[in-house]
């Protein structure tokens, strides 16, 4: 069990697209800062988001047991282009 890759680095405000494929039991793909909870059937599901904050944030399978069975993975939100600090 677990997501590949394991991080993922992506900039704030941009539009994000994943499609994730399930290769076998019931999962789930959470980012709870971004509030994305998307239960992942049997072949692939898009889950789409926009990241309106600038940091690095766990993302998982919120079926109970799964995180701690090895599913968490990292993704990281850069600055937009063109901003040169964040306030």
């Amino acid at each position: 069990m677990g997501f590949t890759p394991t991080e993922i680095i992506v900039q704030k405000r941009e539009s994000i697209i994943l499609d994730i494929a399930n290769k076998d039991i019931i999962h789930a793909f959470d980012i709870d800062a971004f509030d994305v909870h998307t239960i992942l059937q049997g072949g692939t599901t898009r889950v789409t988001f926009t990241p309106n904050k600038i940091g690095s944030f766990s993302y998982h399978c919120g079926i109970p047991r799964h995180t701690e069975a090895g599913i968490p993975g990292t993704i990281s939100v850069i600055p937009e282009r063109g901003v040169l600090k964040e306030k």
